[in-house]
């Protein structure tokens, strides 16, 4: 991202973070298992504050009964894989983070 833009999308987290601690969140990479209530809205702030790369890992689909809990969630998207919809929104919201999603459930028998 060019710098003047970078600035502009970032300039208020400079009042948290220094300027070295944004670019290194920028190069960061976090992990994230579960998207539901609590996994969409970290996925959605960790978007939102420049995290350079996003790993979305969940194996289930939206539900009625998500609507009214989580962030992700809509009507339009019932039936539909929790982690496509999170890398969708991420995308949405910053086309400069890298994505990868995956469609499974992990346990300790599985890994990354």
């Amino acid at each position: 991202m060019e710098s003047s833009k970078y600035k502009e999308r970032y300039d208020r987290n400079f009042n948290t973070f220094s300027p070295e601690e944004q670019s290194k969140l920028g190069v960061s990479t976090v992990v994230i298992i579960g998207l539901g209530g609590l996994g969409g809205g970290v996925c959605e702030m960790l978007a939102r504050v420049g995290i350079g790369r996003l790993i979305l890992v969940d194996g289930d689909v939206f539900e009625v009964s998500n609507l009214n809990r989580q962030l992700l969630s809509q009507e339009r998207l019932i039936g539909f894989p929790k982690a496509e919809a999170a890398r969708d929104r991420v995308k949405s919201i910053n086309s400069g983070i890298e994505v990868i999603h995956r469609i499974e459930f992990l346990d300790e028998k599985k890994s990354l």
